[in-house]
């Protein structure tokens, strides 16, 4: 059985039902996305593809208890010569550790340790949340570090997505913004320091990489933020320009060459859950661009 895409949002069906209506035959497939309750999918998709088979993949887990299923399809047969991988933004897993667990420990041994077994991965694209107004959600400071302590040796391209949350309903919600908008200039620095071809950690570890990506998405939600009026939109648009004018991110990957792309924009969305939606496509730069 051959197909090139797949798409799901299944909620319910255990990989247990699901296997038992597909033939012995494993399933070829190239591309696959996975985006809603995914445990039931990473643990039937380990089950009856086809080993080695697998080429991209983009998830969005939704919960911490996913990431330990995408951990072991990461590590299956079926996964073993994955290139591409792109986990969206809708990710609570990462910011509400255990009780007791550092959240830092929880991303690097967790999360990272799923990523640094995707010995083969060329093509990285990562979503990270910052939401400033929920107790449950930690700036992206503590979470981009040890993160990249994880990247695989074979990268070719890393596109880096980071969602600044706007609380349109609070009197400090731009500010709050800005605020993670400055941590986030800090937690890059360290990106910049790791990655750079100059530097003795990245001239031994990323030999190959020949792109890097940076989306900052500051993500208006709610009703409200929807139906605004065209003078609050327009005029929400000129301070993300000048916010995003007064400092250039990742000034030694630029001068080397290797950030060919800064975008900073205004995303407006009316649920939450769209969030994971964004990033629900497999991540292939052209080769002319790595």
């Amino acid at each position: 059985m051959a197909a090139n895409h797949f798409t799901s949002t299944s909620q319910e069906q255990s990989a247990v039902r699901l296997e038992a209506l597909f033939s012995p035959a494993p399933i070829t497939l190239q591309n696959l996305v996975v985006v809603g309750m995914s445990r039931y999918l990473y643990e039937f998709m380990g089950h009856v593809l086809a080993p080695g088979k697998l080429q991209g993949l983009a998830t969005s887990p939704s919960w911490r208890d996913d990431i330990p299923y995408l951990h072991r399809f990461l590590r299956s047969p079926a996964a073993q010569n994955l290139r591409s991988l792109t986990v969206s933004p809708y990710v609570e897993c990462l910011y509400h550790p255990p009780p007791g667990v550092p959240e830092a420990l929880f991303v690097r041994k967790i999360f990272g340790a799923a990523i640094a077994q995707c010995t083969r991965v060329q093509y990285l694209r990562l979503g990270l949340v910052e939401c400033p107004s929920a107790e449950c959600f930690l700036a992206p400071l503590s979470t981009v570090c040890p993160l990249l302590a994880n990247l695989p040796a074979s990268l070719r391209a890393f596109s880096l997505h980071i969602w600044i949350t706007i609380t349109l309903q609070e009197s400090e919600g731009w500010a709050r913004a800005v605020r993670s908008w400055n941590t986030l200039m800090n937690s890059l620095a360290a990106v910049d320091r790791a990655l750079d071809p100059a530097g003795e950690e990245g001239k031994r570890r990323f030999q190959h990489l020949r792109r890097i990506e940076l989306h900052v998405h500051f993500w208006s939600v709610g009703e409200s933020a929807r139906n605004g009026d065209a003078a609050e939109k327009h005029e929400r648009q000129g301070d993300i320009e000048r916010v995003a004018a007064a400092a250039m991110p990742l000034p030694r990957l630029k001068a080397a060459g290797l950030l060919r792309e800064f975008l900073v924009d205004n995303v407006v969305h009316a649920r939450a859950e769209e969030c994971g939606e964004i990033m629900a496509d497999v991540y292939w730069p052209s080769d002319s661009e790595t």
